[in-house]
């Protein structure tokens, strides 16, 4: 009898087993996580940026500490869009040189590495220089090509009202079907010390699109007609409202 009963409650404990839902204790581990260095979107950037050729970036002060981690480099517009970005598998220390393709340098305004995962600030210092045209197609969009100016005359007068105007002529070479000039007039140490207030051309050169006359001094132009494959182009601008310079591009 006995040896029924064991078989009984042995075949009772099985098939309640079968059933039994098991809940296992929790299990907690912790793991303490930081970055490569400090000053991590609070406080001053660590680093800085610049553009550095067509499509290349050049980051400074990478830290020490964080040598031979993946760098992420993005550049922002002023609408906070992502306008180019480009990594490194394995950054080393001091500068590194990123490959980010074809950007507008005049819409970048931010700059952010993201270094072994971790978001950093980092002061862009945008293009150095302050005239330069980049390659683009009719339409407009930049194309990769490399592109030269050559500002080659600006002639000033101060007419009897007092008011002044300028006139500027430049030449652009590029095996790209057009181009674009980007110039800050504010540069006194080429043009004349004044505000432009009035922009035109004779049937020279146009705002090119995504840039507005807001922007002033900074002047974004390209040709007023890329079919015709003009590499030169000239306008003229005055710090007097109401002046006719031929087809206004800024009134």
């Amino acid at each position: 009898m006995a040896v029924l009963l064991a078989a009984f409650y042995a075949g009772l404990v099985d098939a309640d087993a079968a059933r039994l839902t098991v809940v296992a204790a929790p299990h907690v581990e912790k793991y303490e996580l930081s970055a490569c260095a400090e000053s991590v979107l609070e406080g001053e950037p660590v680093m800085s940026a610049s553009a550095s050729g067509s499509g290349t970036v050049t980051l400074a002060g990478v830290p020490t500490a964080c040598e031979g981690t993946t760098l992420d480099l993005f550049l922002h517009s002023g609408d906070g869009s992502v306008l180019a970005a480009g990594s490194i598998g394995a950054v080393a220390s001091g500068s590194a040189t990123v490959d980010v393709g074809g950007f507008d340098q005049a819409l970048a305004t931010t700059a952010v590495a993201r270094l072994g995962g971790w978001i950093f600030p980092v002061s862009w210092q945008g293009d150095a220089e302050r005239h330069y045209c980049v390659g683009v197609d009719a339409s407009g969009v930049p194309t990769g090509d490399d592109c030269s100016l050559t500002i080659s005359g600006v002639n000033s007068w101060t007419s009897s009202d007092g008011s002044t105007t300028a006139e500027v002529y430049f030449r652009a070479t590029t095996s790209a079907p057009s181009w674009r000039v980007h110039l800050d007039l504010g540069d006194t140490e080429v043009f004349p010390a004044i505000e432009p207030v009035g922009v035109g051309s004779y049937n020279s050169v146009a705002i090119a699109p995504g840039f507005s006359c807001a922007n002033l001094p900074q002047l974004v132009v390209m040709p007023a007609n890329p079919s015709w494959g003009e590499k030169s182009g000239s306008f003229s601008y005055t710090d007097a409202a109401g002046k006719s310079l031929g087809t206004m591009l800024c009134e």
